[in-house]
């Protein structure tokens, strides 16, 4: 029987794997259309930058995630003056990063790229892409962040609508803007679809449902007690951007440019899995004000639902990937060998762990 709390999951299910999908919509899309409109070395050429942004997803999804957990416990607890706080804060650290993560890449794109090994054509198209780099990681940490408070907040229409224009803005854009500029075009494209994402958010604070009061705070305590809640998912960003640049170097040394191609499109099937963490994310706002109430039965109920669309994720996810990997393959311009095998093989190994990774995710968070 579904009660309340059940049906306002999966209200919440769809907004939640939306909000984890985003960063990869876009990266997806930016990856199809180099694919489509400059070749396989675009898609690798973004591939080589994909390290940086799995490095930026960190810092936002740890000034975020964790932030929505604590802000909705104190609003359940009936703390608002708190729940303002802890808001202020996490605004102000993501503000701040933001700024410092762009002038990071700024200062590191010559030893980024001279450790990574890779040269030719696809190091010319990455350069391209860098370019813009530094402005498009300030605003996906920005957006990253009041995505997740206007989500916590409970205004999904706000953020559906939000996500509408980033995503969009960023393919549309993309695809007008390449076929003047090349790959500066693919990240202006997603430079302007992050800048429409925050202009929307802003729209949530003029609404009757707003809650999200600014107050300035700062407490290295509060910082430490809303990292603990997003350590667990965002070191997840971390280990694959590692993972993709340490292969970026491997591949390039023992087997070539060519192989980097399928390399790429390989990494944007692993990159899927952070998808899965979105039942997770519909869970925080519900799970947070049971927990500020003390109500252990409905966090109980809605744990069920929860594990339950995390396995039925996994399965859907893999059964799609097996009967559709030439055409995932073809989206990137890889329609023949030498390439094409190995990538249908690789794809589908990786597939095979969706079920178990969705499960992790759901249960290193609760």
């Amino acid at each position: 029987m579904r009660g309340f709390c059940e049906k306002k999951f999966g209200s919440m299910l769809l907004s939640g794997t939306f909000t984890k999908a985003v960063m990869y919509l876009m990266l997806l899309s930016d990856s199809i259309i180099a694919g489509f409109f400059i070749g396989p070395t675009g898609v690798a050429g973004i591939n080589a930058i994909a390290p940086i942004t799995a490095i930026i997803t960190f810092f936002g999804d740890l000034g975020s995630t964790g932030v929505g957990i604590v802000f909705a416990r104190e609003i359940g607890a009936m703390r608002r003056h708190r729940a303002d706080q802890i808001y202020g804060q996490g605004l102000i650290i993501s503000i701040g990063v933001g700024l410092i993560s762009a002038l990071l890449i700024v200062a590191m794109r010559d030893v980024y790229f001279g450790l990574s090994g890779v040269t030719g054509d696809i190091l010319d198209q990455a350069l391209q892409y860098y370019q813009f780099a530094p402005l498009n990681s300030f605003l996906t940490i920005v957006v990253f962040y009041l995505e997740q408070m206007v989500y916590s907040d409970g205004d999904e229409l706000c953020n559906n609508i939000c996500y509408g224009f980033q995503i969009g803005g960023n393919i549309i854009c993309s695809i007008i803007l390449t076929r003047f500029l090349g790959m500066r075009g693919i990240v202006l494209g997603s430079v302007i679809g992050n800048g429409l994402g925050v202009l929307t958010c802003l729209w949530h604070y003029f609404r009757k449902e707003n809650t999200l009061h600014f107050v300035w705070h700062l407490s290295l305590k509060d910082f430490l007690l809303t990292s603990r809640y997003s350590i667990v998912d965002s070191s997840v960003y971390i280990c694959w951007g590692l993972m993709d640049y340490m292969m970026i170097g491997f591949v390039s040394s023992f087997f070539g440019e060519s192989y980097l191609v399928t390399l790429a499109v390989v990494v944007n099937l692993i990159e899927f899995a952070v998808v899965m963490d979105g039942v997770g994310m519909a869970l925080q706002p519900l799970v947070g004000t049971y927990f500020g109430e003390g109500n252990h039965l409905l966090i109980k109920r809605v744990m069920k639902s929860a594990v339950k669309a995390a396995i039925a994720e996994g399965l859907i996810a893999t059964l799609i990937i097996w009967v559709f990997t030439k055409q995932f393959c073809a989206l990137f311009g890889i329609r023949s060998d030498p390439a094409l095998s190995p990538s249908i093989t690789a794809l589908r190994i990786v597939s095979l762990g969706f079920t178990f990774c969705s499960m992790v995710s759901l249960t290193t968070s609760y």
